[in-house]
């Protein structure tokens, strides 16, 4: 009597047991063997529609529980208690030149902000000014104090366009300005609305501003981001002017309250 030859297994695979309890989902795998079982695949897509939910919800969040950020400097407060005792001074050198012509509209929008925002959050005795330049320069506003500025224009029309663009003198009239002014500031930022292509030499002016003894100097650069550092901006010798971008008059103007935040010792917040 011959015994029957067992099948050969291929090495390797398994065979299951059928009959003794195994569910039949663990038996052997049919179809696509990439696919993963179906309990394995409900995990999965419960576990990436949390995951979903969890972003979603962290991308709301601030509009969901509120925000002190600012959105426009119009809707701008400055809060908690002012820490610098005595007057404290913004100063704006405005770049005329026919490469800025563009940039008028949104200048002049943010001055009315600033405006605006400086009757309701400064002291009487904070100063305003501010001067236009080309390859010369022109004081539109000198050094003014927030309860002087009640029907005072803060625009004008700028010095004609000449070859070159240069800073320094601008520097020079503030710098006149405030010799034949009467007190002190107790803090002084500079603001320098420009496309930094100036003709100006580096060293000169870091000199001026050093002269002026600022506590904060900025650039305003259209159409740049937080950082660039174009033309003149990216000398070693400025390094120290801080650089941020703009591209409309609410990023400008909010730039205006961000530097007398920094001078007041104040928060710029949402009202």
């Amino acid at each position: 009597m011959s015994v029957p030859r067992r099948s050969r297994v291929p090495r390797g695979r398994r065979i299951p047991y059928l009959g003794r309890g195994v569910p039949e989902s663990d038996s052997v795998p049919t179809g696509d063997p990439l696919q993963p079982a179906p309990r394995y695949a409900r995990r999965r897509r419960a576990l990436l529609g949390a995951l979903a939910l969890t972003l979603v919800t962290l991308l709301f969040l601030p509009f969901l529980i509120g925000s002190d950020e600012p959105i426009t400097l119009g809707d701008s407060e400055l809060r908690n208690d002012r820490l610098t005792h005595g007057p404290v001074c913004l100063d704006l050198a405005v770049d005329y030149s026919s490469s800025m012509t563009e940039e008028a509209p949104i200048r002049d929008a943010a001055l009315a902000e600033l405006r605006t925002f400086i009757d309701r959050n400064l002291d009487p005795g904070d100063v305003l000014a501010s001067v236009a330049f080309t390859d010369q320069a022109r004081l539109v506003l000198p050094p003014t104090s927030q309860s002087a500025l009640a029907g005072v224009s803060i625009t004008a029309d700028g010095p004609p366009n000449g070859k070159d663009t240069r800073l320094l003198p601008a520097l020079a009239e503030l710098n006149r300005a405030y010799a034949a002014r009467d007190g002190a500031c107790a803090a002084h930022a500079l603001i320098m609305i420009t496309d930094v292509q100036l003709a100006d030499s580096a060293p000169e002016v870091r000199d001026a501003l050093t002269g002026m003894r600022l506590q904060r100097a900025y650039w305003a650069v259209p159409g740049g981001d937080d950082d660039d550092r174009p033309g003149l901006a990216g000398s070693p010798e400025l390094a120290s002017v801080v650089s941020r971008g703009f591209d409309d008059a609410r990023g400008l103007s909010l730039l205006y309250g961000r530097a007398l935040a920094t001078l007041t010792g104040q928060e710029l917040v949402r009202r």
